[in-house]
């Protein structure tokens, strides 16, 4: 593991593999680098593979700020602090919110986008409303009364009935109770905050990628969602799995290791 300092703190990182192109990987919330354990692994004799934990989450530490725009201006210092050559980022949900305003705030840093589970558009009043009461429940409650219910969201039906991944699931429920709650409600609130860039997604004209789970249950990250990213960003792939949900990396990872692979080799051709 490595780190560089932000505003207050440390953002770590791990980079694996040694290849003459550097893929960033950002998470989602309620996780960490380990997201990306099995892209990583497929990526990782081609490319330098470079997975952050995003500010209070995993190892990287905060007391403050989890504003988006403060975790882009962290990933903008990272790569810098890589060599400050353009690179392809890959975010998950919270992650692609992220990788979207890298994109927009400084696109000499950005080679190529993927957005996976993620959305260009501000939260609904019915998110928030949805939102705040999982927020309610743990503040005053803890993570463990609604951890049920995040399973629910955030993992696809055929995931979720699966007995041969019953320890996969116990695992992902572990991580969702090791969330830090002081950091998790900051976080929901940077989220919930966000601006809307559906506006400005023409100026996006690296290589995008979008991918979603066809069960998606996440309210602000649909494959209608998707649907929109796609249409607005010029010259983007759209790929949706079949009967995956929103932690896509976990659930389906062949399925975003073919994807990857295939849009990395031939967006630059």
């Amino acid at each position: 593991m490595a780190s560089i300092p932000i505003t207050d703190g440390q953002l770590h990182y791990e980079v694996q593999g040694a290849g003459a192109e550097t893929i960033v990987f950002l998470h989602g919330m309620l996780w960490d680098r380990h997201l990306f354990d099995a892209q990583v692994a497929a990526l990782q004799s081609r490319y330098r593979c470079v997975c952050a934990d995003l500010r209070g989450h995993g190892r990287s530490s905060t007391v403050s700020d989890c504003d988006l725009y403060t975790q882009t201006d962290d990933i903008a210092d990272l790569i810098q602090a890589l060599g400050g050559e353009a690179c392809h980022i890959v975010g998950q949900s919270m992650g692609g919110f992220v990788a979207l305003r890298l994109a927009l705030r400084y696109p000499a840093l950005v080679k190529s986008l993927t957005l996976i589970g993620s959305s260009a558009e501000a939260p609904t009043a019915n998110d928030l409303r949805m939102s705040g009461i999982l927020v309610f429940v743990v503040r005053w409650f803890g993570i463990r009364p609604v951890a049920g219910k995040v399973m629910d969201i955030c993992l696809g039906d055929k995931f979720l009935a699966d007995p041969a991944r019953a320890v996969l699931r116990q695992e992902i429920r572990q991580r969702i109770l090791d969330n830090d709650v002081a950091v998790l409600l900051r976080t929901a609130m940077a989220v919930n905050a966000r601006d809307d860039l559906s506006h400005e997604l023409h100026r996006i004209t690296v290589p995008t990628l979008v991918m979603v789970g066809s069960n998606d249950k996440d309210s602000q990250t649909t494959p209608a969602h998707a649907q929109r990213l796609h249409a607005k960003i010029p010259g983007s792939r759209l790929v949706v799995v079949p009967a995956a949900g929103h932690f896509l990396p976990i659930e389906e990872p062949e399925a975003v290791n073919l994807a990857l692979i295939d849009f990395l080799a031939t967006s630059f051709l």
